[in-house]
């Protein structure tokens, strides 16, 4: 039983050898962010927007139609990302989860979720939107639409 325990410890030793060339797996850390506000109805189609200026986000901000006011920005040291996706019926949302710096650029990670098969959803079209706030960058911002059904009645 030693021996085995020997050999064993002698083969996972010699396998871990650091000056092998490997497989280099790159990571990002995500970048804070906070909600400013969000709602179901706005004038726009479907819009990803980065706004880096108060006059700017002051002229979009007429167009959106928020839950509750938006909550103020400092665009000296941050700026506005805004996800917008016209809906068909009520039922749906979506919701930033995730940003991350990629290098040259930001990906902004969001889930939109869609009225499950046994939901009776409202009717009547809108258009659900969140905006949020995060440290103020140059770089261009993308965007990765993950969606996902939720069932109304409990399982």
């Amino acid at each position: 039983m030693k021996r085995f325990l020997l050999a064993l410890l002698v083969c996972a030793t010699g396998c871990l050898n650091p000056d092998e060339p490997g497989v280099e797996i790159e990571t990002y850390a995500p970048l804070p962010f906070a909600e400013i506000g969000r709602g179901r109805q706005a004038l726009v189609d479907t819009v990803y927007r980065t706004v880096r200026s108060s006059a700017e986000w002051a002229a979009l901000q007429d167009s959106l139609v928020p839950l509750m006011p938006f909550s103020a920005v400092n665009f000296e040291l941050e700026m506005v990302v805004l996800a917008a996706v016209p809906v068909p019926t009520g039922g749906y949302d979506l919701r930033f989860e995730e940003f991350e710096d990629v290098g040259d650029s930001i990906i902004g990670h969001y889930r939109f979720y869609l009225p499950g098969q046994d939901c009776r959803p409202t009717m009547g079209a809108g258009n659900t939107f969140q905006v949020v706030r995060m440290a103020r960058s140059d770089k261009t911002v993308n965007f990765e639409r993950i969606s996902e059904a939720l069932d109304c009645t409990p399982p």
